[in-house]
């Protein structure tokens, strides 16, 4: 019999250590929930803030389609990227790995979903069957909406609206953010969820819009429509390039989790 090359031994070896580690959750199935809901800005109204660059603003709509969203393992990056390469049937919606974030799925969530920031009603997704077991991060995937939820959006991926004031200068605005679909754009990454995932529980995701205005200077946006009087918001534009960062912020949304009374790790 021929020997096993050095290189594919020593791999072997990896994979075994990396099952070792994880044996205490690996093949663990129960079902887990997702809801996803506004933040309010401390006492004021859902969509009621005042933006860094000091502008006091009030939202009538702010809504983004989320295409998926993913809850992670905390395992090494080499240690997913081993499991992927020698064993891509993993890459399933539980228990898998994610070759795009190059990490490990505990849980995910892939129906589309519009998630509006002014709601006050959770919008529940699931249950869905995941692996158990610790996590330490979240990831979200944008993408325009499917036709039956574009009009949510006017087909965009984010529409915001409202009125911003500051000083003696009022400006109504409206518009839709579009995300190209480049390299990781897509993608909101690393957003902190250290939980233990159980049967049962509930992963609960929030949203608060004032993150999205970090950096917006309403006050370049251009003149508004004299016959509406609502200003656009126009691609290429600072306030529409920095509102497109913003809903990119992993700072924006906040994870949480609660287990279920007769759930188990």
């Amino acid at each position: 019999m021929k020997p096993i090359p050095r290189l594919l031994s020593c791999t072997a070896g990896l994979l075994f250590v990396a099952a070792a580690c994880d044996s205490g959750t690996s093949g663990r199935l129960g079902e887990v929930s997702l809801t996803a809901s506004s933040l309010a800005e401390g006492s004021a109204p859902l969509g009621v803030f005042t933006t860094d660059t000091g502008w006091s603003v009030v939202l009538t709509e702010a809504k983004l389609v989320l295409a998926g969203v993913y809850a992670f393992a905390p395992d090494p990056a080499e240690q997913a990227a081993l499991a992927f390469l020698f064993a891509p049937a993993l890459a399933r919606a539980h228990g898998g790995v994610d070759p795009l974030a190059n990490r490990k799925v505990r849980a995910q969530w892939l129906d589309p979903l519009v998630f509006d920031a002014l709601s006050a009603a959770p919008v529940a997704l699931g249950p869905e069957l995941a692996e158990l077991g610790a996590t330490d991060a979240l990831e979200l995937r944008l993408a325009p909406p499917p036709t039956e939820l574009a009009p949510a959006t006017q087909g965009h991926v984010a529409y915001v609206a409202g009125t911003a004031t500051r000083g003696a200068t009022t400006i109504d605005f409206q518009g839709g953010i579009d995300v190209p679909d480049v390299g990781t754009t897509r993608r909101i990454e690393s957003i902190a969820f250290e939980a233990t995932l159980a049967a049962g529980g509930v992963v609960s995701l929030g949203l608060r819009p004032a993150t999205w205005f970090r950096g917006v200077e309403l006050e370049r946006l251009p003149a508004p429509d004299p016959s509406t009087g609502v200003t656009a918001l126009v691609a290429g534009s600072q306030p529409y390039e920095a509102l497109r960062l913003g809903i990119r912020n992993p700072l924006a949304y906040e994870a949480s989790y609660e287990a279920s009374a007769g759930g188990a790790p």
